[in-house]
């Protein structure tokens, strides 16, 4: 307080706690940096454990949903899905599902489990594609499909923009 004025925050001296306490000497500093450097080793491996639960639970996922399409009407895509691939109509890809729904450069429209076009025009609701929005992706000839199938075998089919290589 300067002539009965309170100082302004900045101007006041920091409370005891907030003060830096600087190590009295050079071992006790490298005691503080030791274990600084230990927390942070324990954060990461923190962190990798939780990503390699992550990654567990995921594939967890995976086979559980392989799992639960058993049956005949599974039976009779996967059959489907071999024939395809055997024909050149489908084309084998060595990137996961998620790197192939990217739409990047030319791609402008990707579908999971989509392996024909017939599977393609129902994505596009009740008018399957004929009018209203996706319709240019049918009656254009700016636009192919690419049929894939993805390393663990799921099919995925991207609408690209032309020219395309």
């Amino acid at each position: 307080v300067a002539f009965g004025v309170p100082l302004p925050r900045h101007a006041q001296a920091a409370p005891p706690e907030e003060r830096c306490v600087l190590p009295a000497t050079e071992e006790e500093g490298e005691e503080v940096q030791a274990e600084e450097q230990e927390e942070n080793r324990r954060k990461k491996e923190e962190a990798r454990v939780r990503e390699a639960e992550e990654h567990e639970a995921k594939e967890r996922k995976k086979a559980e949903e392989a799992a639960r399409l058993t049956g005949k009407k599974a039976a009779k895509r996967a059959a489907q899905l071999e024939r395809r691939l055997a024909e050149g109509k489908l084309q084998q890809s060595k990137k996961n599902v998620e790197e192939l729904l990217k739409e990047q450069n030319e791609v402008v429209c990707t579908f999971r489990n989509v392996q024909d076009e017939a599977e393609l025009r129902k994505q596009f609701g009740r008018k399957q594609g004929t009018t209203g929005p996706g319709s240019e992706y049918f009656s254009s000839s700016k636009f192919k499909f690419r049929f894939l199938v993805a390393k663990d075998g799921t099919p995925v089919a991207q609408i690209y923009r032309c020219p395309w290589p």
